[in-house]
């Protein structure tokens, strides 16, 4: 059984990939075996990346080695024509072997290196939670796109360190699509059935709950170019990131570093004076308004008083 499936991924992922490439992949127009037939390669494409249907890289290697005529098939080679199919970002270690196609396409969202993981002794007692994209804009933190597409490639820059001119906080941007939850959902399982893999794409999930909380959130990402998405509205996205459950983040993740940084930026008793006048008199442009007209009569009344004032002594003098 894995021997057909995998030749039926293979012959697949081969005429979609030349397809793109601009030929007919060895189909001609309007042949029903063609996979790109009523787009029923994107339905394959979601199958291939169910935790269910993993299929090993080192069996479509042997494989993808017949197939050639028994023309040497490096690992890096199968993994480039699962790649192409799988429609995601190149990684820089493409070379290196993965497990089966969801962990190729993990490793294409992710960075494991030392840099994702901070240190045991930075762990204090804190709620694993921050607030929402909107919330944070009312404190003064600017949200700006990654240079990458990396989950893991999240940082702030907080203005209190020497240096820094403007809190930013960038963040990866994601593409949402019809099949994103199933991608990320299928993932989270592959972290969680392989113990040494990390927990990279979890804590991302954990640390985008956090930051979309309803349709302003999703709408202000949109704005910034952090978020992408076909959905018909921003409250089917902020829907999607409400509903998946993630299981927490790590105390040990890279993104639970950057969430405890970015909580203590908006603690601060400056920021959260800045926020909450944001939030009461900037949020409506009708309060912002009246409040604009409360201090233009403020100062009219004392400039009255002023002038009022200066006659009498005036004349005393």
């Amino acid at each position: 059984m894995m021997v057909t499936d995998g030749c039926f991924f293979l012959d697949t992922a081969w005429a979609v990939n030349h397809a793109m490439g601009g030929t007919g992949g060895g189909y001609t127009a309007g042949d029903p075996s063609d996979p790109r037939a009523l787009l029923i390669w994107e339905t394959i494409r979601m199958d291939v990346v169910a935790m269910e249907n993993q299929l090993p890289l080192l069996a479509l290697q042997k494989l993808e080695t017949a197939r050639r005529g028994g023309a040497a098939v490096s690992a890096g080679d199968v993994n480039q024509l699962v790649r192409k199919f799988l429609t995601v970002p190149l990684p820089k270690n493409i070379n290196e072997p993965a497990p089966h196609p969801l962990g190729l396409l993990r490793k294409c969202f992710v960075s494991t290196t030392a840099a994702n993981r901070s240190s045991p002794l930075e762990q204090k007692e804190w709620e694993n939670t921050m607030p929402c994209a909107l919330v944070l804009t009312e404190a003064g933190i600017d949200l700006k796109k990654s240079r990458t597409r990396k989950f893991t490639d999240v940082e702030f820059k907080d203005a209190a360190l020497k240096g820094v001119t403007k809190s930013v906080l960038h963040v990866p941007l994601l593409r949402v699509r019809y099949d994103t939850e199933m991608f990320l959902l299928n993932m989270m399982a592959f972290e969680r059935l392989h113990p040494g893999a990390g927990d990279e794409v979890t804590s991302y999930v954990s640390f985008m709950r956090n930051l979309i909380n309803n349709t302003a959130d999703v709408a202000l990402l949109r704005s910034k170019g952090v978020l992408v998405h076909t959905f018909g509205s921003d409250k089917a996205v902020a829907r999607l990131f409400n509903n998946i459950y993630s299981g927490g983040m790590s105390p040990y993740s890279k993104l639970h570093h950057v969430q405890r940084k970015v909580s203590a930026h908006c603690e601060r008793r400056w920021n959260k004076w800045r926020a909450g006048f944001v939030q009461s008199y900037l949020s409506n442009p009708w309060v912002f308004i009246s409040l604009v007209a409360a201090i233009i009569l403020v100062l009219a009344t004392l400039l009255q008083t002023v002038y009022t004032i200066i006659p009498f002594y005036h004349n005393r003098s």
